[in-house]
Formats: structure tokens, C-alpha cells, sequence
């Protein structure tokens, strides 16, 4: 009987060890196969990353170039706001010969058939060579005209009144006018050899 026994415990040890040594092999492939995921799991995490921060970086390097671009606008339409004012002032300051020039050509490209009225600033009365090329401009024009100095609106320029219907030929006026002619020439003008 012990022969027996003997022969079925050695019989159950080595059933037992086959056992161990399968359950042991299955759990190193089980554990080869969860470190693999594993590594799966984080290169693809990584990857992951690796492609928002590119993202991010883009996006940051996009707002940067936008950011630029509208700061350089911003000191683009200053400068033109500023051109244009400094050349409001130098015009406003103008007087002599070079004033007169002014008038007269403006007083040429208005001037029409029929009857009007000038009214020129109080301070700043036409010589009599201007008064002469108005009269040689009105003739031509077939204008009836009068002068006048009883507005104290007019600091500069002329207002011309045909009829009750009023041009105003201030310097302001012709600005306002024209503002965004004279802006985009200034922008032409200053900006026009940027790519």
C-alpha cells in the first residue's frame, strides 16, 4: 500500500509540477503580451502628445502672425491718420502766392454759369491779382459773382452760393471730402514698396 501511495504522490508532483510549469508559461505570456499593450498604450499616448503640441505650437505660431499683422495695421492707419493730419496743418498754415494758387485753382474747377456769391474769410481777402484771375475765370464761365466777408464760419478757402445752394470750398470741408482718396494715396504712397 505505501508502494501505492508512494506511486500516486510521485504521480500527483509531477501533475502538479506539469500544472505550475503550464500556469507559469501561461503567465509570462500573459504578462509579455500586457507589457506589449502596454507599450502600445503609451507610444500611442506619446504620439498622442507629440501631435497636440504640434497642434498647439501651430496655433500659438498662427495667433503670434495674426497678433503682428494686426499690430502693424494699427501703426500702418497711424501713420496715414497722422499724415494726413500733418497735412491738413501745413495747408491750413499756407498763405501768400501759394494761397492764392490754391484759391484760384479751386475757384476755377467750381465756377459756373449763372450768379453767386464768394464768401472768402475776413482775414484773408484776395489780392488784386487774384481778384483779376477770378474775374478772367467768371467771364469765361459766364458767372455773375459777388464777393462777401460776413460769414464766420469760413476760417480758410472759400463757400461758393449759387441760388441759395452752397459749395463749401473750406480747406476742412475739402478734406472731409476727400479723406478716403487722400488715405488711400498716402497708403499708396507710403506702403507701396512693401510685398
Amino acid at each position: 500500500m505505501k508502494k501505492i501511495t508512494d506511486s500516486i504522490i510521485a504521480e500527483a508532483e509531477k501533475t502538479a509540477e506539469h500544472i505550475k510549469a503550464g500556469a507559469e508559461y501561461d503567465a509570462g505570456k500573459l504578462i509579455d503580451e500586457a507589457r506589449k499593450r502596454c507599450e502600445e498604450i503609451e507610444n500611442n499616448e506619446k504620439l498622442l502628445c507629440v501631435n497636440e503640441i504640434k497642434k498647439l505650437r501651430k496655433r500659438c505660431s498662427s495667433a503670434q502672425i495674426s497678433k503682428r499683422r494686426t499690430e502693424l495695421l494699427k501703426v500702418k492707419q497711424d501713420i496715414l491718420t497722422h499724415s494726413i493730419e500733418t497735412a491738413y496743418s501745413e495747408i491750413t498754415n499756407i498763405s501768400g502766392p501759394e494761397y492764392e494758387a490754391i484759391i484760384e485753382r479751386l475757384i476755377k474747377s467750381r465756377i459756373r454759369e449763372g450768379s453767386c456769391t464768394i464768401y472768402f474769410p475776413k482775414d484773408k481777402k484776395p489780392s488784386e491779382a487774384l481778384r483779376k484771375k477770378i474775374k478772367d475765370i467768371s467771364k469765361s464761365a459766364s458767372c455773375v459773382y459777388e464777393y462777401s466777408y460776413d460769414r464766420d464760419d469760413i476760417k480758410d478757402g472759400f463757400v461758393l452760393v449759387y441760388g441759395g445752394i452752397e459749395e463749401n470750398c473750406c480747406f476742412k470741408a475739402l478734406f472731409e471730402e476727400k479723406k478716403g482718396e487722400i488715405f488711400d494715396y498716402a497708403a499708396q504712397v507710403l506702403f507701396s514698396k512693401e510685398g
